[in-house]
């Protein structure tokens, strides 16, 4: 039987005495794993994401859409973010309503932000927040720009580029040729609206788009924990940490001597490397010849024409060395150096700003100077600051946000209805091949196989790498039970599906044989039991036992299955 909730909604009063309106919401509960969302109700609309298990979000309403293509029990429509809604299969999700006080303002807080120079229709969203979270502090910029001339100049060919599908033709400008080397389109001016409008930001969530980026003394032993939790399943975090690096803690000094928060370094470098091998020539240090021992953690130098003409690897290389990062603390640090000096200690001191920079005070720079020209930035690494101070129970400090205000603004928020506004994270065109977006993620596919998945790596990496290329993904375990937590082994097999087609693709973890994600005892027997003729392994097991890569199961692997079990050996791809 479905749990039923009631959600009250205070509204705000533009009276000193508070005056609550109640309203129903409705909310869903994800009960799969990788449902997609959908700009209208069958599977023959759009794809916007992939939604995962035990994820909530409110409904429009507790009433099934008929189906117009599969899913034949119906659709909920549901909204995804404050500007993106869509339609998920009814079968996928738990409806819950709740009776519950969750915002009561009153007049006083309104009037305090409009003293402060807000425009009315920022304070009811800012007044909710101040509400549940009263220590935090709402503070103007006072930009004296005009709404409709920031939008045109952030719209500019080539300063602003949107992820999304090739369909959503509203939020691409087509009069601008040319396409960033990983896929983003220029942005529309619905588009720039959309992700520029602070008003759309307003959740707990999105708000840290406008925290001050500056170090503070009083989070000092917070500091490494947080930064451990949103890194921790990235590739440059593991393998730093597997070569005894402190990365944590490096980082924290890194910060604390630049006077930059590093909790917006670490989501600023996972922003820029993602948690795939994809730049491990960036970050690892190994890279042979004259880079070799240099490092660039926040893919400064790669610039859109480098990469065209060079390359990723020379571009961010070339760079390290010209400022001397041959140390993990030296290319940290340096980095938070150049972001203080650059774009913080300048009044670019939010996440917001190093997009979109309105600053008053840099009036020579106004629009220029941009760290990213990714419009969703903001918005990814505001969601990546809220999870990290939430699960590391930080939500009640005292944070100061600042919030550009622009001139002959509407009453009327910008946004979009349609469903088909495209997600802050990137997403991979409709017509990729699942070829394409497995070697994005880091990995190889080949005649049917997902290769170069190394052992105990989890269920959430894995699907995580996929997902952040705008790919669905399921697994099951080599019995055929899907899985949503644990690690994945030799023989499970993934789904991948992008807007269009879906591929089942059998897991190769080299060295694993037994198929529980590790390199171990069991794995070295069934080796040798195989090679004597004793054990058969299938077509599976054998690509994970051939661990020299020589096409054939031999005395070499079995030997280098055991020094990796000692610790002598690590086997790779």
């Amino acid at each position: 039987m479905k749990k039923k909730m009631f959600l009250i909604l205070f509204i705000f009063s533009f009276f000193m005495g508070k005056i609550p309106v109640f309203a129903v919401k409705y909310q869903g509960v994800l009960t799969g794993n990788g449902v997609n969302l959908r700009t209208g109700p069958g599977t023959n609309h759009s794809y916007i994401a992939s939604l995962h298990l035990g994820s909530t979000y409110e409904l429009e309403s507790n009433e099934k859409i008929p189906s117009e293509m599969g899913c034949a029990a119906g659709w909920y429509k549901l909204k995804y973010s404050p500007v993106i809604t869509g339609y998920a299969c009814s079968d996928y999700i738990e409806v819950k309503e709740m009776e519950e006080e969750v915002i009561s303002v009153d007049g006083e807080c309104e009037q305090s932000l409009i003293a402060l120079g807000f425009h009315q229709s920022y304070v009811t969203g800012l007044c909710a927040l101040k509400k549940n979270r009263p220590n935090w502090n709402f503070y103007p910029i006072i930009t004296n720009i005009d709404w409709q001339t920031a939008v045109n100049q952030e719209s500019k060919c080539g300063l602003s580029y949107v992820y999304t599908n090739s369909s959503n033709t509203e939020f691409i400008d087509s009069s601008c040729i040319g396409q960033y080397p990983n896929g983003p389109y220029p942005a529309s001016k619905k588009a720039v609206a959309i992700y520029m409008d602070p008003r759309n930001w307003f959740n707990e969530n999105t708000i840290f788009q406008f925290e001050n980026l500056k170090y503070t003394e009083g989070l000092y032993e917070s500091y490494s924990p947080a930064i451990t939790s949103i890194v921790q399943s990235a590739n440059f975090y593991t393998y730093h940490v597997q070569n005894g690096v402190d990365f944590s803690g490096t980082l924290r000094e890194a910060g604390k001597d630049a006077n930059v928060s590093p909790i917006f370094l670490a989501s600023r470098i996972l922003q820029e490397l993602g948690r795939t091998t994809s730049l491990f020539n960036l970050y690892s240090g190994v890279y042979p010849g004259e880079y070799y021992g240099y490092y660039n953690f926040y893919n400064y130098g790669v610039s859109d024409s480098c990469v065209k003409v060079s390359g990723t690897t020379y571009c961010g290389l070339s760079y390290a060395k010209s400022k001397g990062w041959n140390s993990i603390y030296g290319a940290l640090h340096g980095g938070a150096v150049f972001l203080s000096s650059g774009y913080i200690a300048v009044g670019q001191d939010t996440m917001y700003l190093q997009k979109f920079n309105v600053n008053p005070n840099d009036k020579n720079k106004l629009f220029l100077h941009q760290y990213m020209t990714n419009i969703g930035a903001p918005v990814s690494e505001s969601k990546i600051t809220y999870s990290t101070y939430n699960n590391n129970s930080l939500l009640d400090l005292p944070y100061n946000f600042y919030i550009p205000v622009y001139t002959n603004m509407d009453v009327e928020i910008v946004n979009s209805n349609s469903g088909s506004t495209p997600d802050d994270t990137p997403t991979i065109p409709s017509n990729s091949e699942i070829s394409t977006i497995a070697t994005k993620a880091g990995y190889s596919y080949s005649s049917g196989y997902l290769n170069r998945v190394k052992d105990e790596t989890s269920v959430e990496a894995l699907t995580n790498a996929f997902v952040s290329l705008g790919a669905t993904v399921n697994i099951k375990n080599t019995v055929g039970e899907k899985v949503t937590s644990g690690n994945v082994g030799t023989g499970y097999t993934i789904t991948i599906s992008n807007a269009t087609t879906s591929e089942d693709l059998k897991i190769v973890v080299k060295g694993d044989t037994s198929g529980d994600g590790k390199i171990n005892a069991l794995d070295l027997l069934q080796v040798h039991k195989n090679i004597l003729g004793m054990y058969n392994l299938n077509d599976a097991q054998i690509r994970a036992a051939d661990s020299s890569n020589d096409g054939k199961v031999g005395a070499l692997d079995l030997l280098q299955i055991h020094k990796n079990i000692l610790g002598m050996y690590k086997i790779n791809e």
